[in-house]
Protein backbone atom coordinates (compact mmCIF):
# COMPACT_ATOMS: atom_id res chain seq x y z
CA UNK A 1 0.00 0.00 0.00
CA UNK A 2 1.55 2.74 -1.19
CA UNK A 3 -0.57 5.37 0.79
CA UNK A 4 1.41 3.83 3.88
CA UNK A 5 5.08 5.24 2.66
CA UNK A 6 6.27 8.80 3.31
CA UNK A 7 7.18 10.74 -0.05
CA UNK A 8 9.66 13.53 0.46
CA UNK A 9 9.19 14.73 -3.10
CA UNK A 10 7.41 14.98 -5.92
CA UNK A 11 7.25 11.93 -8.37
CA UNK A 12 7.72 12.95 -12.23
CA UNK A 13 6.72 9.96 -13.80
CA UNK A 14 5.07 6.74 -11.94
CA UNK A 15 5.44 3.63 -13.98
CA UNK A 16 2.14 0.52 -13.49
CA UNK A 17 2.55 -3.03 -14.85
CA UNK A 18 1.04 -5.52 -12.67
CA UNK A 19 -0.55 -7.68 -14.96
CA UNK A 20 -4.02 -6.69 -14.18
CA UNK A 21 -3.78 -5.10 -10.94
CA UNK A 22 -2.76 -1.39 -11.83
CA UNK A 23 -6.17 -0.69 -10.57
CA UNK A 24 -5.26 -2.12 -7.04
CA UNK A 25 -2.16 0.06 -7.27
CA UNK A 26 -3.75 3.07 -8.27
CA UNK A 27 -6.07 2.92 -5.37
CA UNK A 28 -3.38 2.64 -3.07
CA UNK A 29 -1.73 5.17 -4.29
CA UNK A 30 -4.44 7.39 -3.83
CA UNK A 31 -3.17 9.58 -1.03
CA UNK A 32 0.02 10.31 -3.38
CA UNK A 33 -2.11 12.28 -6.03
CA UNK A 34 -4.67 13.82 -3.70
CA UNK A 35 -1.27 15.52 -2.55
CA UNK A 36 -0.33 16.21 -6.17
CA UNK A 37 2.95 14.23 -5.92
CA UNK A 38 2.13 12.22 -9.22
CA UNK A 39 2.88 14.70 -12.20
CA UNK A 40 2.43 11.54 -15.46
CA UNK A 41 1.76 8.32 -14.79
CA UNK A 42 1.96 5.34 -17.51
CA UNK A 43 0.02 2.21 -17.12
CA UNK A 44 -0.13 -0.70 -18.65
CA UNK A 45 -4.25 -1.48 -20.15
CA UNK A 46 -5.68 -4.75 -20.53
CA UNK A 47 -9.27 -5.25 -20.69
CA UNK A 48 -9.88 -8.98 -22.11
CA UNK A 49 -9.64 -12.13 -19.91
CA UNK A 50 -11.68 -10.69 -17.22
CA UNK A 51 -15.73 -9.94 -16.36
CA UNK A 52 -15.08 -6.46 -15.03
CA UNK A 53 -15.13 -3.83 -16.80
CA UNK A 54 -11.97 -2.38 -16.72
CA UNK A 55 -12.60 0.41 -18.77
CA UNK A 56 -14.93 2.38 -16.98
CA UNK A 57 -13.23 1.02 -13.37
CA UNK A 58 -9.83 2.39 -14.30
CA UNK A 59 -10.28 5.21 -16.51
CA UNK A 60 -13.21 6.40 -14.35
CA UNK A 61 -10.97 5.75 -11.41
CA UNK A 62 -8.11 7.72 -13.03
CA UNK A 63 -10.06 10.81 -14.21
CA UNK A 64 -12.62 11.65 -11.31
CA UNK A 65 -10.46 10.18 -8.13
CA UNK A 66 -7.22 10.92 -8.88
CA UNK A 67 -8.25 13.41 -11.50
CA UNK A 68 -6.26 13.03 -14.46
CA UNK A 69 -6.59 15.80 -17.14
CA UNK A 70 -5.80 13.57 -20.21
CA UNK A 71 -5.07 10.28 -21.40
CA UNK A 72 -2.95 8.87 -24.05
CA UNK A 73 -2.02 5.70 -25.57
CA UNK A 74 1.55 4.53 -26.71
CA UNK A 75 2.38 2.58 -29.94
CA UNK A 76 3.72 -0.59 -28.87
CA UNK A 77 6.81 -0.59 -31.22
CA UNK A 78 7.00 2.60 -32.43
CA UNK A 79 7.88 6.31 -30.59
CA UNK A 80 4.54 7.25 -31.46
CA UNK A 81 1.58 8.77 -28.95
CA UNK A 82 -1.60 9.06 -30.05
CA UNK A 83 -4.66 11.46 -28.35
CA UNK A 84 -5.72 13.22 -26.67
CA UNK A 85 -7.92 10.28 -25.78
CA UNK A 86 -11.41 11.58 -25.45
CA UNK A 87 -14.73 9.47 -24.02
CA UNK A 88 -15.53 8.71 -27.50
CA UNK A 89 -12.06 7.24 -28.25
CA UNK A 90 -11.45 5.55 -24.88
CA UNK A 91 -14.94 3.65 -25.46
CA UNK A 92 -13.42 2.92 -28.90
CA UNK A 93 -10.15 1.92 -27.48
CA UNK A 94 -11.61 -0.32 -24.53
CA UNK A 95 -13.85 -2.06 -27.35
CA UNK A 96 -10.90 -2.44 -30.18
CA UNK A 97 -8.44 -3.84 -27.42
CA UNK A 98 -11.11 -6.85 -26.03
CA UNK A 99 -11.82 -8.02 -29.27
CA UNK A 100 -8.19 -8.21 -30.65
CA UNK A 101 -6.73 -8.80 -26.64
CA UNK A 102 -4.28 -6.00 -27.17
CA UNK A 103 -2.87 -4.63 -24.11
CA UNK A 104 -1.24 -0.98 -24.58
CA UNK A 105 0.12 1.70 -22.16
CA UNK A 106 -1.55 4.24 -21.36
CA UNK A 107 -0.16 7.32 -20.15
CA UNK A 108 -1.76 9.62 -18.21
CA UNK A 109 -0.67 13.91 -17.54
CA UNK A 110 -1.98 15.14 -14.03
CA UNK A 111 -1.18 18.34 -14.95
CA UNK A 112 -3.64 21.42 -16.46
CA UNK A 113 -1.16 22.88 -18.83
CA UNK A 114 0.12 19.46 -20.00
CA UNK A 115 -0.13 19.00 -23.95
CA UNK A 116 1.70 17.03 -26.21
CA UNK A 117 2.70 18.51 -29.43
CA UNK A 118 3.67 15.58 -31.62
CA UNK A 119 0.78 13.47 -30.42
CA UNK A 120 -1.21 11.73 -33.35
CA UNK A 121 -5.28 11.75 -32.99
CA UNK A 122 -6.49 8.42 -32.22
CA UNK A 123 -7.91 6.25 -35.03
CA UNK A 124 -7.85 2.04 -34.09
CA UNK A 125 -7.21 1.43 -37.33
CA UNK A 126 -4.33 3.86 -38.34
CA UNK A 127 -2.87 3.63 -34.57
CA UNK A 128 -2.59 -0.15 -34.23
Amino acid sequence: NLNNYSIPSSIYLLRIDVQGYELHVLRSSENLFRQHLVHHLIFEYTNWGTTRNVHKDIFGYTKTILRAKTFYALHPNKPIIYGPLNDEDLNQFDSQHRKKRLQRDIYASFNDQQTIANAIPYSFHSSF
